[in-house]
């Protein structure tokens, strides 16, 4: 996000509705995404996002599955999860978020415009 010095608020839409926040609002909210998406590691609860095909297929997966990640591929980009339905899943990080993401969806959801 690029530093606005004005310090007006910015109107953000999204899905037809939209609401005034402050930077510091827009900042916090970007920040806790980005942790979200960034925090995933071995050991970590993981399903598909919402939405997305994965490149390697479902195999025996289902979409509201949850695994344990097992492994992070050297170049940054797969993983190996242990799904209920299939051990040794192989996926790509980006197509996963962390089982717990809702609870980081909320906090985000939970900033109050300003009136």
């Amino acid at each position: 996000m690029k530093d606005d010095s004005s310090g007006l608020p910015f109107y953000v839409e999204c899905n037809g509705s939209g609401n005034w926040y402050t930077q510091e609002q827009l900042v916090l909210a970007t920040t806790i995404t980005n942790t979200a998406e960034t925090a995933i590691k071995i050991g970590s609860h993981v399903s598909v996002r919402p939405g997305v095909t994965p490149k390697h297929n479902w195999g025996s997966v289902k979409p509201n599955s949850v695994g344990v990640v097992k492994s992070l591929n050297s170049d940054g980009v797969g993983c190996t999860v242990d799904f209920p339905e299939q051990s040794g899943w192989n996926g790509v990080l980006s197509e996963m978020m962390l089982a717990s993401t809702s609870k980081k969806n909320e906090e985000v959801s939970a900033l109050s415009p300003i009136s």
